[in-house]
This record gives structure tokens, sequence and C-alpha cells, in this order.
């Protein structure tokens, strides 16, 4: 399956994140599937299900980011904001993923987001706060 078919996997594969249907994301899956996340390396189904049942607790939205979904063959790419509660905070982290596809079915996963901002959302007091934007206007230093 290439092109069509592929962005189709895709959209449901991101659909079901949305709506937090976990069984729905496996089925799109290979047996050996991995996903490669800020928070690890899962996987096969059963590193995958766990990871999508944290990624279902603790990410309350996903949204289009702007270019969407983009197919090539059997690789993709989707642009897309991730929003979450942590901490009784609310936090929102543009993310990148891109997708390899084998025999219409996702065989591997790697998204990157900024954790660290999350952190500097999350973290808005005390000693976490004084932690957080340290370790940030150190990296920034010069820049500002």
């Amino acid at each position: 399956m290439h092109g069509d078919g592929n962005k189709e996997t895709l959209r449901h594969f991101i659909d079901a994140l949305e709506r937090k249907d976990i069984g729905r994301a496996l089925s799109l899956c290979s047996e050996n599937v991995s996903w490669v996340a800020p928070e690890g390396e899962f996987i096969g189904f059963e590193e995958l299900r766990r990871y999508l049942e944290w990624f279902s607790e603790n990410i309350t939205c996903i949204r289009d980011g702007g270019v969407g979904i983009v197919v090539a063959g059997d690789s993709g790419a989707s642009e897309h904001v991730l929003e979450g509660k942590s901490e009784g905070e609310d936090w929102e982290a543009q993310a990148i993923s891109t997708f390899e596809l084998v025999g219409g079915k996702i065989n591997r996963i790697l998204t990157t987001y900024d954790r660290l901002s999350v952190a500097r959302q999350v973290a808005t007091a005390g000693i976490a706060a004084l932690a957080v934007n340290t370790i940030i206007d150190r990296m920034e230093e010069g820049l500002h």
C-alpha cells in the first residue's frame, strides 16, 4: 500500500489517539512496531499498549499543527500540537512525528517535542520553577 492508503492509515491512527481508542491504534500497527518518543522507546504491542495507556491519561488533546500529514511512499510525517495536564497545570507543545509503514501497517514512529518547554509550563512555583528556569536561562544565555 502506498500514497493515499498510507495517508489514510496515518489519519486513522492519529484519530484513534485523539479518541483514546488504544485497540484501534494498535490494529493499525505491525507486530514489530516501535515508537521512539521523548518518554522512551516502546517496542512491540505490549510496550506500545502501555505507552498508549499512559499517553491517553496524560495527553488531553492532539490537534493539527500546520502541515498535517504528509506521505511519500512508505514514509510519512505529521505536525501536530499536543495538549496535556501535569501537576495540575495545562501545557501545550508543538510536535513532529515521522512514520515508517510496512505492508500498510505502521512499523516505526519517531516523535519529538520540547519536554523542557513543557516543564517550564508545568513548573510554575518553588524549587521546580527555579530549577527549570535556571537550566533554560543557561541554555539561552546570549540569545536574548
